[in-house]
């Protein structure tokens, strides 16, 4: 992509995660007030996945920018992403094992890929940090 490109594909990227995250708010607060448990399963069953379509078009709004990212770029998300995932991964299953014997509260499911996304973003400056000080980063 060329260098004219790049500014186009970020203000995309920034207008369709802006639309995602006001769709999901207005997903998830509407939802509370919309099912109860007296509603019929199948509206507590819509209400309860209808947060996954914006976070499903964030994801693919990331895929689209990333088209428009050099090879380092993609190598620091790649390395980023490997090391959030394992990082998640381990505290997660660690989290698990501690929580069947010895009174630690269960982690729910939902926290999971904010911590996966937060993670990221942590493992992102980490690799681009560690890139530069070998001498391979920008």
């Amino acid at each position: 992509m060329t260098s004219a490109a790049v500014p186009q594909a970020r203000r995309r990227w920034l207008r369709d995660c802006l639309a995602s995250f006001i769709v999901y708010g207005v997903v998830v607060f509407a939802g509370v007030g919309i099912a109860d448990a007296d509603s019929p399963l199948s509206l507590r069953v819509a209400v309860a996945l209808a947060p996954l379509l914006p976070i499903g078009y964030f994801g693919w709004a990331m895929l689209v920018f990333s088209r428009a990212w050099d090879e380092l770029q993609r190598r620091k998300a790649f390395e980023a992403l490997l090391v959030a995932t394992c990082a998640v991964a381990l505290g997660s299953f660690g989290w698990g094992w501690l929580s069947i014997g010895t009174g630690v509260p269960a982690l729910h499911a939902l926290w999971i890929l904010p911590a996966l996304l937060g993670a990221w973003g942590a493992a992102y400056w980490l690799v681009f940090a560690a890139l530069q000080v070998s001498g391979e980063g920008p």
